[in-house]
C-alpha cells in the first residue's frame, strides 16, 4: 500500500504541475498574444505617420518641381525666341553682305 500512495501522490502531483504549466503556458501566450497586437497597432500608427510625412514632402517637392520646370520653359521659350531673332538678325546681315559682293 505504501507504494501505491506514494505511485498516487506522484502521480496527482505530476498532474498538478502539468496543470499548472498548462495556465500558465495560456496565460503567456494570452500575453505575448495582446503585445503582438499592440506592437502591430504602434507600428501602423507609425507607418501611417510616415506615409502622412513622405505624401506631404512628395506633395511639396512635386509643386517645386512644376514651378521650376514652368520657370525653365519660360526660359527656354525666351532663350529660343532670343536665338530665332540673332538668327533671323544674321540672315539679314548675310543677304546684306551677299547683296553688296
Amino acid at each position: 500500500m505504501l507504494v501505491s500512495d506514494k505511485i498516487e501522490n506522484i502521480s496527482r502531483d505530476a498532474e498538478d504541475k502539468i496543470t499548472t504549466l498548462n495556465n500558465t503556458l495560456k496565460i503567456t501566450r494570452e500575453c505575448m498574444n495582446d503585445r503582438m497586437k499592440e506592437h502591430l497597432v504602434q507600428t501602423r500608427r507609425e507607418t501611417d505617420r510616415h506615409g502622412q510625412e513622405i505624401t506631404v514632402a512628395s506633395s511639396s517637392w512635386l509643386a517645386s518641381i512644376t514651378e521650376h520646370k514652368e520657370q525653365m520653359g519660360v526660359t527656354i521659350d525666351n532663350l529660343s525666341q532670343e536665338i530665332n531673332k540673332s538668327k533671323e538678325h544674321a540672315d539679314r546681315k548675310f543677304s546684306k553682305v551677299v547683296g553688296e559682293i
